[in-house]
């Protein structure tokens, strides 16, 4: 969700839905993690509301900053239009469409972002103009993994270093079973370094197909999200990010 404080500075508001004292302990370690990470690259830490079965982390908002802009611009130099708000391919679809989050499987989808990207030499989210759908880099490596022909994904660039086909349509691979729409399906990060590292003969577990979410499916829950989470958020905003300035978070 966007938001904007009372002296016009522009935020981002992640929301977290806490469900155990597991889910309670990851949110204390990313905001631990993320109130101590000071880097021109960073976006700042603000704050934090907590209710009790929420949990909201205020990040300053950048707009049309995106991880894209490096991958794309510095290092392959392809044309950049501005990015979806708050980095929508990059979000696991249960929290997209729910609002319901475990950390540790968000990351998998996340990294599965950057494999695809990586690989492929393409940017995740490409939305076609015609209609409401949109062709996603997750949609093209499917199909083309269903025809067997995940070759065809490979970055021209990579291609001309000779790879091994094997090797990289396993990587390719592995990125789609981060993106499982069954969070359960997901493997962890530990299993995924075990896939990467492996012989290269050995075999990859078969993904299911993953969520194709379409434009309209997103915004409706967007919306649904914002509505639910604004009049908590405008109350109780403000108060936690005074007690932020004077030690209180």
């Amino acid at each position: 969700m966007l938001g904007t404080l009372h002296d016009g500075r522009e935020i981002a508001i992640k929301r977290f839905f806490i469900t155990g004292k597991t889910q309670t302990q990851e949110v204390y370690n990313e905001i631990h993690i993320i109130s101590k990470a000071q880097h021109k690259k960073l976006v700042r830490f603000l704050g934090c509301c907590f209710t009790n079965i929420s949990c909201f982390l205020i990040c300053e908002f950048l707009a049309n900053r995106s991880l894209d802009l490096i991958l794309f611009v510095k290092l392959l130099s392809y044309s950049i239009e501005g990015p979806e708000s708050l980095l929508v391919g990059y979000m696991a679809p249960e929290y997209l469409v729910q609002g319901q989050l475990i950390i540790e499987k968000a990351y998998v989808y996340s990294f599965r972002v950057l494999v695809l990207e990586i690989v492929s030499g393409m940017k995740n989210s490409t939305f076609k103009q015609a209609d409401t759908d949109f062709d996603s880099l997750l949609h093209k490596v499917w199909k083309h993994y269903r025809s067997n022909e995940l070759a065809d994904v490979v970055d021209p660039c990579l291609r001309d270093h000779e790879l091994p086909a094997k090797e990289v349509s396993n990587v390719l691979q592995i990125g789609l079973l981060c993106t499982q729409a069954s969070v359960a399906l997901r493997p962890s990060m530990a299993e995924v370094f075990l896939m990467l590292t492996a012989n290269k003969e050995s075999d990859i577990p078969i993904p299911n197909q993953p969520p194709f979410l379409n434009a309209t499916t997103l915004e409706q829950a967007s919306s649904i999200r914002s509505n639910s989470a604004n009049s908590f958020v405008s109350n109780t905003l403000r108060v936690c990010l005074d007690k932020g300035k004077n030690g209180g978070i």
